[in-house]
């Protein structure tokens, strides 16, 4: 599969004998029915719950968005590399189901006749969530320019929703005629905040 290259992250869910475990895995090779993939060290609690034949949710991380499939073992992570397979189509999920993470991040909206300053609160592949103090009419367009990874990113959204809060407002944005390009490294941000998040957690 052309979408597939070294180093992409993907998410591995798979159940144990008392919980679902999650696990973020990236790309070390692949072929037309296979993956091979880096096992993170510290999950090696969990190898002995993926033998040969486990069924797995996988999440990939591609051009074209978030992959999704359905996949067994092939090869466990207790050999040299954790094999999972690949189905013939796999499903690009939809933009309400990408990840959203929080992140706090100053940035600009603007339009054809004015430019207003705003704080992110969280974002995902589909959309941003943010605060300002200026009052801003439901349904219209914005072209948002903000930095994410060290790197400028400009999108259209359309403000959804909004609520107050004391001398403040937060919007709701859905991302409009985005390119995939661009939906991708912010799809790109927002599994690497999750893993840097749960890094924390440990």
């Amino acid at each position: 599969m052309k979408e597939i290259k070294s180093g992409q992250k993907v998410k591995v869910s798979f159940q144990t004998i008392s919980s679902k475990e999650n696990v973020f895995c990236s790309v070390k090779w692949w072929e037309s029915d296979r993956i091979g993939l880096l096992f993170p060290p510290d999950k090696d609690h969990l190898i002995k719950f993926l033998p040969e034949e486990k069924e797995l949710n996988v999440l990939l991380f591609s051009d074209k968005g978030i992959l999704s499939f359905r996949s067994i073992v092939i090869e466990s992570p207790a050999n040299i590399d954790f094999v999972v397979e690949i189905p013939e189509n796999p499903e690009v999920v939809q933009r309400r189901e990408y990840s959203r993470v929080p992140t706090c991040t100053k940035f600009l909206i603007s339009n054809k006749t004015k430019a207003v300053n705003c704080e992110s609160i969280d974002i995902s592949g589909g959309g941003l969530k943010f605060i300002c103090k200026e009052r801003l009419e439901l349904n219209t367009i914005w072209t948002i320019s903000l930095i994410l990874n060290q790197e400028p990113i400009k999108i259209n959204g359309k403000i959804l929703h909004s609520r107050e809060l004391e001398s403040t407002f937060i919007y709701a944005v859905k991302f409009t005629d985005i390119a995939e390009t661009t939906r991708s490294k912010i799809i790109k941000y927002c599994f690497d905040q999750e893993i840097k998040f749960r890094k924390m957690q440990r």
